[in-house]
Formats: C-alpha cells, sequence, structure tokens
C-alpha cells in the first residue's frame, strides 16, 4: 500500500492520486485558497488503504487551469463536476474544505445525485444580503490588490496572521513550514483571479437551497474556530438532518491541524 501520489490530469486540471484502486468509493479533496493538492497528504496517509484518494486543484492554484471570469463560481463547480465525472460519475464521496468546501456544497445544490455523501469543512453557505455581499467584495478586494501589487511574500504573511488561523501558531515548525513551501508555489496574479471569481462575495447565496439537498451531509468546524461554529449552528437548523461535528483542538484548518481526527471521522 503505497502512501505516494501520482500526479494526473482530471477535466483540465491537476490531481493527485493515492491508492488508484479499491473497493470503497472514490474519495475526492477539494482544498481551500491558497491550498495545494498537497496540502492533504498528511491525512491521505492516515485514511484506509480500500480508499482511492483524490486531491483535485482548484482553478487558479496549479500552472494548467487559470479562473474563468466570465464563468464565475458556476463555472468553477461545473468544472469540478467534470473531474468527478471522469473518475466515474455519481458516487464519490466528496470532502472540501473553506472554498473547497463552498465549491463542493456549490456541486450539491447545482448537480445533484453526482455524490454519494460528502463532508464540508469551514463552510460558508453564502451571503444573504447585498449589504454583506458588498461589505465581502470590499474586504476580497484588499486582498486582490495586495496579490497584484506587493511582493507575493507580503500577502502571504499577512493572510497567515489573520485571527481566524491564530491555533496554527501550536502546531509543530514543520508542519508550518511545510504548508508555507507549499503556499510559496502559487502565482499571484492566479490567485487574486481565483479570489474575484471563487470567493464569498462571488458565490451565490445557498441557505434556501439546504434543506432540498438529499445527498448525506455532514458539516465540521473547529472547535476553537468561533464564527464557523456558528455558521455550523445555522446550517443545522435550516437542515436538521445534517449531521455536525466540532474537532477538537482545532481552529479553522481542521485538515492541517487535526489529520488524525479528520481520518477516523471520515473513516466512521
Amino acid at each position: 500500500m503505497t502512501r505516494q501520489p501520482r500526479e494526473v490530469t482530471l477535466a483540465g486540471r491537476r490531481a493527485l492520486v493515492w491508492r488508484a484502486a479499491g473497493a470503497a468509493p472514490p474519495l475526492v479533496l477539494l482544498h481551500g485558497f491558497v491550498g495545494r493538492p498537497e496540502s492533504f497528504t498528511a491525512l491521505a496517509g492516515l485514511l484506509p488503504s480500500c480508499n482511492p484518494t483524490v486531491a483535485i486543484s482548484l482553478p487558479g492554484h496549479d500552472d494548467l487551469l487559470p479562473p474563468d471570469p466570465r464563468g464565475g463560481f458556476a463555472g468553477a463547480v461545473g468544472g469540478i463536476a467534470r473531474a468527478v465525472q471522469e473518475l466515474g460519475g455519481a458516487g464519490v464521496d466528496l470532502v472540501g474544505y473553506s472554498m473547497g468546501a463552498r465549491l463542493a456544497l456549490g456541486l450539491l445544490v447545482e448537480r445533484p445525485g453526482l455524490v454519494r455523501r460528502a463532508t464540508l469543512i469551514g463552510v460558508h453557505p453564502g451571503l444573504r444580503s447585498a449589504a454583506e455581499r458588498e461589505a465581502r467584495a470590499l474586504q476580497d478586494g484588499r486582498w486582490i490588490e495586495l496579490l497584484r501589487t506587493a511582493p507575493f511574500a507580503v500577502f502571504l504573511d499577512a493572510w497567515q496572521a489573520q485571527p481566524l488561523f491564530t491555533s496554527q501558531q501550536t502546531l509543530p515548525a514543520e508542519v508550518r513550514r511545510r504548508q508555507s513551501e507549499l503556499r510559496a508555489l502559487h502565482d499571484p496574479g492566479r490567485l487574486a483571479l481565483a479570489l474575484e471569481t471563487m470567493g464569498l462575495a462571488a458565490m451565490p447565496d445557498y441557505w434556501p437551497h439546504l434543506e432540498a439537498i438529499e445527498t448525506p451531509l455532514r458539516i465540521v468546524a473547529g472547535e476553537y474556530d468561533g464564527k464557523f461554529r456558528g455558521l455550523l449552528a445555522r446550517i443545522a437548523e435550516h437542515r436538521p438532518v445534517t449531521d455536525v461535528a466540532l474537532a477538537p483542538r482545532a481552529g479553522h484548518n481542521v485538515v492541517l491541524e487535526r489529520p488524525e481526527w479528520l481520518a477516523e471521522f471520515l473513516s466512521s
């Protein structure tokens, strides 16, 4: 059983595949903003050997597939759907983190029946009002401007310094160093376009659609992630059949901070 992934192309995007064959349905992983398929390496190494595991790169996060401003958020969702179909169509299990979780939610809403079950980590179902959307667009715009005008290292330092990621300061130095190395591989111009296209301000409001999702759905938030703990509770109110879980001793990035816990949760 190898833990070393092989690189493939799915629907024009880069992907890493661990354990390409197995009895269980494929497990498809979608990373967050400034992440990469390699962000799931620790998690993939802890999952059962029966799970074919595939981590797919989001638009703007590799050299193959730039975001398409004309297609917007819906176009990004459609591209992920095509990648899933290349893996065999319906029957995959889907895991998304942060931006990847929002795109995964879009897939559940826009392409029902394509996913067997889904786990969304640190997900936001969308902004409810024009005022919220305008405020978020201004916030995202500042990050986009930084990506386009400042040295990339300045952006990366500022991004990591957000209170959302404070809990990561207690992680081993090697874990934090590896995350920084992966982030530094990105092209800032492509990241700026990805944030314009797939940021929270650009996504639809999926709150009204939550109750209609038939796919079994699990929502995860970190114990220390106050904002997304609140969203988790609100999602459970909108869709009472949703399974919700708090990852102990974790902040927003449960994939990075608690891969052992997440592997056990996904295997249950």
